[in-house]
């Protein structure tokens, strides 16, 4: 996305960072593994890293990116305005105080979910603490219609939020959109799957709030029931050696287990896939659908998830249902899986979709908040 904003978007874009982790490689509780993603993050914009401690750091709670350095490099980078991506580490909060010491529009991003309901003395605390936060910024830079209710029951007035939707690199996953059957077949012989078998597919980290074994409760129903498929599991986690010893235990059942797959290698995942399926528990957006839809990729997706109210259409590109039914998921893996007609008009409704869902949707939100705030500071 800086890169689009720098390069297309019309924006001089500096990227601010406390850590480079996500470079160097480290572990990750979620998938159990140390994690280095394989694609350029940096290319194409200007990118600083905070002191020496920037190739120290590990992201492990709030006080674990205090990064000081990040104060001079915003009082004195004479910025047109600034994002704040979050409020859960300490240097969001300094890069926060830092730009209004230095009278720069500043703007909050980030991912909270309004539909997660949320109850009890810490909710009305945390309520509290974040509807002051908020007031700090001049205004706020949603991702989506889940989001739009968090920062509206935080108290944030509609005309100080702006969209600027959460998205991924839709040309590099759209290119599995146009794979023809010759090359589904070979791909899914390189990830070791059934060449001649629709794959159901899901990817992320096996933890409860995935809750992948309701798609593996379902996956064995849709066996039973005569309609053959096979099942990629794609991802690492706590769950990963129950979830395999359950699936010996489906018979006539063909699930794979992937292991992490990096970035590079999504978007072949997906050209070898017929459908996705999410069904967690919680997710504040879900990026993997993104990148899911712009190959072309049915989606099954609970309600819960934040995508689910922007990207998923039920009847139109996939279906939603409330996690934790996995009767409702069994009955949509098997209108999806059972018609083969439908499945191809959810097909090109998820890439009409998401096409719609992009950087350029990004910089135009972007552009909307910085010249709405000069107006109404000029004004």
């Amino acid at each position: 996305m800086y890169r689009y904003l720098q390069e297309e978007g019309g924006f001089d874009v500096t990227g601010i960072y406390f850590s480079d982790f996500s470079l160097r490689g480290a572990f990750d509780p979620g998938f159990g593994r140390e994690v280095k993603w394989d694609i350029d993050l940096l290319d194409g914009y200007e990118a600083k890293f905070m002191g020496k401690a920037a190739r120290q750091r590990e992201l492990s709670g709030f006080f674990s990116m205090v990064a000081p350095e990040v104060w001079p490099a915003i009082h004195r980078g004479d910025f047109d305005a600034v994002v704040v991506n979050g409020h859960y580490v300490a240097g969001f909060h300094i890069a926060l105080a830092a730009a209004r010491a230095s009278g720069t529009p500043v703007f909050a991003r980030g991912d909270t979910n309004g539909f997660r309901r949320r109850v009890g003395w810490r909710a009305a605390v945390r309520r509290k603490i974040l509807s002051r936060f908020y007031r700090m910024f001049d205004g706020v830079l949603s991702i989506g219609t889940a989001n739009d209710l968090h920062y509206r029951a935080m108290g944030v007035p509609n005309e100080r939020i702006f969209r600027m939707p959460f998205v991924v690199d839709n040309d590099r996953f759209s290119v599995a959109a146009n794979t023809t059957p010759k090359l589904q077949h070979n791909l899914r012989s390189e990830f070791d799957l059934d060449p001649d078998l629709p794959v159901i597919c899901f990817a992320g980290k096996l933890s409860p709030h995935k809750r992948p074994h309701d798609l593996l409760e379902a996956y064995a129903r849709l066996i039973s029931s005569g309609i053959q498929a096979q099942l990629a599991i794609v991802g690492s986690g706590e769950l990963e050696g129950m979830l395999q010893e359950e699936a010996t235990n489906i018979e006539g059942a063909h699930v794979h287990f992937l292991g992490f797959v990096n970035q590079s290698q999504l978007p072949n995942l997906f050209a070898a896939s017929d459908l996705f399926v999410l069904p967690s528990s919680f997710e504040a957006w879900g990026l993997v659908v993104n990148e899911a839809m712009c190959a072309g990729l049915p989606i099954i997706c609970s309600r819960e998830c934040g995508c689910s109210h922007d990207l998923v259409k039920d009847g139109l590109n996939g279906h939603v249902f409330n996690a934790g039914d996995v009767d409702a998921l069994f009955k949509a893996l098997s209108n999806v899986l059972g018609k083969d007609d439908l499945r191809s008009s959810y097909s090109s409704e998820s890439k009409a979709i998401i096409a719609n869902w992009s950087f350029r949707e990004c910089a135009d939100g972007l552009r909307e908040a910085i010249t709405a705030t000069i107006r109404t500071t000029e004004g």
